[in-house]
Order: structure tokens, then sequence, then C-alpha cells
């Protein structure tokens, strides 16, 4: 079995400015720690025996903080 060493490897690079791989809903809430108005948004089913409930997630397209409601 041969290593081939000697063969340039291609490797892709992705600008966070030119292309976002996140799929998630935007909404307009203002963000507690920088202000930005931008947010995404997801939500998590949670269940056991007693209790079944949802937790709304937020996190800011700026400066990544996230928080939870829960509903």
């Amino acid at each position: 079995m041969r290593a081939y060493y000697n063969r340039a490897a291609e490797i892709a690079v992705i600008d966070k400015k030119v292309a976002s791989l996140r799929q998630m809903p935007l909404i307009n809430l203002v963000c507690l720690k920088c202000g930005n108005t931008k947010s995404e948004t997801w939500n998590v089913e949670v269940a056991n025996e007693t209790i079944h409930s949802t937790i709304t997630f937020f996190r800011c397209t700026k400066c990544g903080t996230t928080r939870r409601e829960a509903g």
C-alpha cells in the first residue's frame, strides 16, 4: 500500500459574509446583550409522563447569545 503525500488536496473555504448555512427562521426580537433586532428561533418539545411543554429558543444573529422561553 502506497501513501500519496505529494498530491495536493482541495479544501473548500466558506466565507460567512457571503453564504449562510443556517436554515432557521428569523424573527424581530431585540437582543438583551448587544441590541441587535434579528434572532433565529426554534422549538424543542419536552415531555415525560406528567408534563408536556414546548421550549422556544432565540439566538442573536450578531453576537450569538441564546435565550429560551418555556411555554
